[in-house]
């Protein structure tokens, strides 16, 4: 799926600009890392219904995306609407699993 390569190009992204260390020598990783965040949060704020698989994808690497965008303070900002989004998701998740174990 498109999704997945989307999400796994974000992933190797951050991880490259954590290996750099300096902000100067990501700059140029930095520019794409970002286009491709506000591409994604635009994404998923406006269209999100008609992109389930991107959903799921950022679901799978949640962990991982928070980790290595941690590491890399100065994108935190525009992950902001798209981590609100996946815990949102994992929380509704867990309540519908939760109920679903319930009634078994």
């Amino acid at each position: 799926y498109p999704a997945e390569r989307i999400v796994s190009t974000l992933e190797s992204l951050l991880r490259k600009m954590v290996k750099l260390g300096s902000v100067e020598e990501s700059q140029g990783l930095g520019y794409l890392t970002k286009d491709i965040i506000i591409m994604i949060n635009n994404t998923i704020v406006n269209q999100a219904q008609y992109n389930p698989n991107l959903l799921h994808c950022l679901l799978y690497k949640q962990e991982k995306l928070k980790y290595l965008a941690d590491q890399n303070q100065h994108l935190v900002p525009y992950f902001s609407n798209i981590f609100d989004m996946l815990d949102f998701l994992s929380l509704a998740i867990d309540e519908e699993s939760n109920e679903f174990d319930e009634a078994m």
